[in-house]
């Protein structure tokens, strides 16, 4: 194996025995809010590792233009959120479900747009051709996962949100801005994979 190799071999090692260790937090949903889930796609297979993330379209009502992960609210026919993130993701990305090892998942986080997502963290092999869906996602991108790692890889940034500057953390990548519930569940990611622990 090439020392390459053997990298992201630790990597994917570190990922899954963090998921393994963590006990994520759950949020209850509060009156207005509404339960939804991501998944977060680990490419593997074909080279490194790699997150995959969507530009959603700009004409969407929430969170239009935003990079995000894969996902959507919780339908009661759903049952579990384990259940609507891959249901979403293979609407959204062509992902299907048995094409998905679920990891585990972090823990669960409030946006200030009425949603309470958890997001679950899967490795996807044999893909063939990802299809985004054309209502919804704009663009796909994918993210070497080993990037989260890097020094420099999160900055500090201020952006407007609903008439308010917010200042917090976004992944820079190839020219691209990833802030917000994307970010923050990135973040955790990182600290998966330096320490093991969110």
């Amino acid at each position: 194996m090439t020392d390459a190799g053997e990298g992201e071999a630790v990597l994917l090692d570190r990922l899954r025995q963090g998921l393994e260790r963590i006990r994520p937090s759950r949020l209850s949903v509060r009156p207005g809010e509404r339960r939804a889930a991501v998944l977060v796609p680990v490419l593997v297979g074909d080279g490194e590792p790699r997150l995959l993330l969507e530009r959603r379209s700009a004409r969407l009502t929430h969170h239009a233009g935003q990079y995000g992960f894969p996902g959507g609210v919780v339908e009661p026919e759903d049952g579990r959120v384990e259940r609507t993130a891959l249901r979403e993701a293979q609407e959204e990305t062509g992902i299907a479900p048995e094409d998905v090892e679920i990891l585990g998942t972090l823990s669960d986080l409030r946006t200030p747009t009425g949603f309470v997502i958890t997001p679950i963290v899967g490795l996807v092999r044999g893909v063939q051709q990802l299809r985004p869906e054309a209502g919804e996602v704009e663009e796909l991108v994918t993210v070497p996962l080993a990037f989260l790692t890097r020094p420099g890889a999160f900055r500090r940034v201020t952006r407007r949100s609903r008439g308010v500057l917010i200042h917090g953390d976004a992944l820079v990548y190839q020219g691209r801005v990833i802030w917000g519930a994307t970010a923050r569940i990135l973040l955790a990611l990182r600290r998966i994979l330096w320490s093991g622990s969110t």
